[in-house]
């Protein structure tokens, strides 16, 4: 009997220290989670800052992408052209 209850005494004190405390699998599986998570969210935020150094790198050298943003970000135009802005009509269903 002594042993039956030291061997469960055994097992509750493995499952409080290694699933349930702060160093248990379960807190070490939801680690491992958002790990995994935040290199995700690295990896896009490197590819985002790649494309943004390309635009810059662009903006810097390349007279037609200046003009080209200037047109479509900031709807300029030459001094010797008159810009149409044409606005789709949100009340009207196609």
């Amino acid at each position: 009997m002594a042993v039956i209850l030291a061997c469960i005494v055994a097992l509750v004190v493995i499952y409080i220290l290694f699933v349930q405390g702060d160093y248990g699998l379960y807190q070490y599986w939801q680690l491992q989670k958002e790990k995994r998570s935040l290199e995700q969210k690295i990896d896009e935020l490197k590819a985002e800052r790649d494309l943004l150094d390309r635009e810059i790198e662009l903006l810097k050298s390349n007279k037609m992408y200046i003009e080209k943003v200037a047109r479509e970000k900031y709807k300029m135009g030459r001094p010797d052209e008159t810009v149409y802005y044409i606005e789709a009509d949100s009340s009207q269903k196609p």
